[in-house]
């Protein structure tokens, strides 16, 4: 019965890594992107902690005033805001973070855009965060919670005596 129930306990786990695995890395086969959402420039649309999922192979012109997407500044920094204006001609967006009340400072040319956002998932990005920046600790916690799972069936033999 125990064994059963470990066995099962680690059969989730398996399947939890797989789809982190996969929301994390796998996307990029498809040309997906995730961007931890860090400000809350783009709330109520994209909360803080969100993952943003953006679409890489999308190409500048294809963007239209009101899609959001991801760009990165002159300075290196990545930052995901509405398009609010195309210009085609100078080949620049002006975007615009929803909560903010001003156009950002410089237009975004169309070589720094990143893609489309099209996707987000509420609070995963804090949870991927959190796993990154305490990797060691987070993989000796499993270690641990699965050695005393592997365990617990042998445990509970010994408690119940031999069989008879």
């Amino acid at each position: 019965m125990v064994g059963k129930c470990v066995s099962r306990v680690i059969d989730i786990e398996l399947i939890v890594a797989a789809l982190v695995a996969i929301a994390v890395v796998g996307v990029g086969f498809v040309g997906f992107r995730p961007f931890v959402v860090m400000s809350g420039s783009m709330e109520p649309v994209l909360k803080v902690g969100s993952l943003a999922y953006v679409n890489t192979r999308v190409s500048p012109g294809e963007l239209e005033q009101g899609d959001i997407v991801t760009f990165s500044t002159e300075e290196g920094k990545t930052v995901t805001h509405r398009v609010v204006l195309v210009d085609s001609d100078a080949r620049e967006f002006v975007t615009k973070g929803d909560a903010n009340g001003q156009v950002d400072p410089a237009p975004v040319p169309f070589d720094r855009v990143v893609g489309r956002t099209v996707l987000s998932v509420p609070y995963a990005g804090m949870a991927l965060d959190a796993f990154i920046a305490n990797k060691v600790a987070w993989i000796c916690v499993l270690v641990l919670f699965n050695a005393v799972l592997l365990a617990l069936p042998r445990i509970f033999r010994k408690e119940a005596g031999p069989l008879r």
